[in-house]
């Protein structure tokens, strides 16, 4: 009467389970699903409030509908279990992934996107389908267009990590790092996306917007206040090619190769290497 709702402990109980499932990395979609599957195993669905009269819980303007019987029920959290209730094919959706790339269609890919993330977190979906299409466009031969799909692709993924990194940077202590790369009218390729996933787990990363000037991204990394600076390349390059002089942010020059060698330090200090044996450099200098 007084307008309140109250509240039972299955209530909470849910949204707390909720929660877990969110900060595990899970799609509000994919915890509907879970959700449901679980409500048809304990034979209910939905949190059953422990009074008696449930009317009393809400304002008579919204009446509860009748109960169902046993057999509505069934049907019911039956009707609820789709198609995407089970995964799509891995490989299925990465050719889907790679033909929206290639014809430019956004409303495509973004569509496929939304798909895979009812059963991936935003970053596994980022490098299991985005990362790995750019990257076999990168490895396959010569076509037509060829460059105005890896740009097209690679600004899309660059915009989705950026994304990511925007909700995550809340490491604590782990070191503020800043990304960009080096080369005139180029994008990020495959293997240095991957890079700043790894590293992203371990520290809070800064992308740097590709088409800011160099000055103004220096300025940029000044106001920041970050410690570290990653400056992908291609070619061996002084460590402060094209930056004026930081004192308060160390540069760190990286070219990321296709093959499994060790690491190598060039004398201009440029770090050469796999993703992994990158990630492993950076990681202790950010940490040392």
């Amino acid at each position: 009467p007084s307008g309140h709702r109250l509240y039972s402990t299955t209530d909470i109980d849910l949204i707390r389970r909720i929660q877990s499932l969110s900060e595990r990395g899970m799609g509000f979609s994919q915890i509907g699903i879970v959700l449901k599957r679980e409500a048809r195993l304990t034979g209910r669905i939905g949190p059953k409030p422990p009074h008696t009269d449930n009317r009393a819980l809400v304002p008579e303007s919204h009446p509860l509908p009748a109960p169902l019987s046993p057999t509505q029920n069934h049907a019911t959290a039956e009707s609820l279990d789709t198609a995407a209730d089970t995964p799509p094919g891995l490989n299925t959706l990465r050719v889907q992934i790679r033909q929206a790339a290639i014809t430019l269609d956004t409303s495509a890919l973004i569509r496929i996107e939304q798909q895979a993330l009812l059963w991936y977190p935003p970053g596994e979906m980022i490098r299991l389908f985005l990362i790995d299409g750019l990257h076999r466009l990168e490895r396959r031969e010569i076509w037509p267009d060829q460059n105005l799909v890896l740009h097209w692709l690679s600004s899309h993924i660059h915009q989705r990590i950026d994304g990511l990194l925007r909700q995550h940077t809340h490491l604590g202590q782990a070191a503020s790092v800043a990304v960009d790369i080096i080369g005139t009218d180029r994008l990020y390729r495959a293997a240095e996306f991957e890079l700043v996933l790894a590293l992203a787990e371990q520290f809070n990363l800064h992308l740097i917007p590709p088409t800011l000037p160099v000055l103004l991204r220096n300025r940029l990394v000044a106001r920041w206040g970050l410690p570290h600076w990653i400056r992908f390349q291609l070619a061996d390059f002084p460590a402060n090619h094209d930056i004026g002089v930081l004192t308060t942010t160390t540069i760190h020059p990286c070219q990321v190769t296709e093959t499994p060698d060790p690491v190598e330090i060039t004398p201009r200090g440029l770090c050469r290497g796999s993703v992994s044996g990158c990630q492993a450099y950076l990681s202790g200098r950010f940490r040392g």
